[in-house]
This record gives C-alpha cells, sequence and structure tokens, in this order.
C-alpha cells in the first residue's frame, strides 16, 4: 500500500476536475441525478489527499446498484478493503492505491444518515474557518503520528468527524 501523501489546497483546479468529472458520470448515469462534491477538495483552502470525492444520490437502493454497475463497465473499481452498510457503494477510478487526482465517488441512498452527514461535514467546514484549520492540523497531525498509513489515517480522522457531527 503506497503511504499516504498530504497537498497544499487547489480548490479551483480541484472543482474544475470534479465539475468535468460530474459532466461525464451524469451522462452514463442519468442527466438529472444528483452529484455532490465533498472530502477536503470541496472546501477552498482545505490541504489534504488532493483525491475528488463526490456522492451520487440514488434514489432506491436498486439504483445505487445500478449506478455502481455502470461506472464499473466505465473504469472504476470497487473498494474491496471496506465493508459498507447495504445503502452505500464505494469505487474509485483508479484500483488499489488511489494518489492525487483520483476521483472516489460514493454512491448513497438519499436521505440515509451517510448522505446527510457528508453534506453537513462539508458545509460546516466551508462555513465555519476554526473548524476548517482545527481539520487541516489534526490531518497533518494524524499524517505523521500513522506514518502515512492510509488505513489508521482514515480511521482516526473518522473519530473526529463523528464527533464535530455530535454523534
Amino acid at each position: 500500500m503506497r503511504a499516504l501523501k498530504l497537498y497544499k489546497s487547489d480548490y479551483e483546479g480541484q472543482k474544475k476536475a470534479f465539475e468535468k468529472e460530474k459532466t461525464r458520470l451524469l451522462k452514463l448515469l442519468n442527466p438529472n441525478a444528483r452529484i455532490e462534491h465533498i472530502g477536503s477538495t470541496s472546501v477552498p483552502g482545505l490541504d489534504g489527499k488532493g483525491i475528488i470525492d463526490m456522492i451520487i444520490v440514488a434514489q432506491t437502493r436498486a439504483e445505487m446498484e445500478k449506478f455502481a454497475e455502470i461506472l464499473v463497465r466505465n473504469g472504476y473499481f470497487y473498494d474491496f478493503d471496506t465493508i459498507y452498510p447495504p445503502d452505500r457503494t464505494f469505487l474509485a477510478s483508479r484500483e488499489h492505491d488511489s494518489t492525487r487526482g483520483d476521483y472516489h465517488v460514493h454512491i448513497l441512498v438519499a436521505g440515509t444518515r451517510e448522505e446527510l452527514d457528508a453534506l453537513k461535514f462539508r458545509d460546516m467546514l466551508r462555513a465555519d474557518e476554526k473548524l476548517r484549520d482545527e481539520y487541516e492540523k489534526l490531518k497533518y497531525e494524524l499524517h505523521d503520528a500513522t506514518n502515512a498509513n492510509r488505513r489508521d489515517y482514515k480511521r482516526l480522522k473518522s473519530e473526529f468527524i463523528v464527533r464535530v457531527l455530535g454523534r
């Protein structure tokens, strides 16, 4: 597994990359599908891994599975290392170790806690500079504390997110 690397924010470039991939995905899936930009690349000024995280919101589990099948046929890969609840699918545009410029697609069923929490956390970071700075500082600290181990970094970062969301 490749070690994690953090990059300085390039919000405008990452926003353009998101919009380009969103346009491509809408053509593949459904022009009326809702696709949201989440994660560090969706927050102006927030450093991160440079991976474009996005949510495709499915109306049903059947639609979620249909979307996943279409993405796999078009070059996306399932994340086999993680077990997700039945109302969520995760795919990446590169197999195995993700790097800067990769796309991570989370397909979530509308109204689930995961969908609502992802958007809420993104919006909190966008609105609160102090929280954004605290989160960024934590990310660098975890990067060093975990020796850039992606799995440990992600687990520890998730604990912060759960706390901020009040769960």
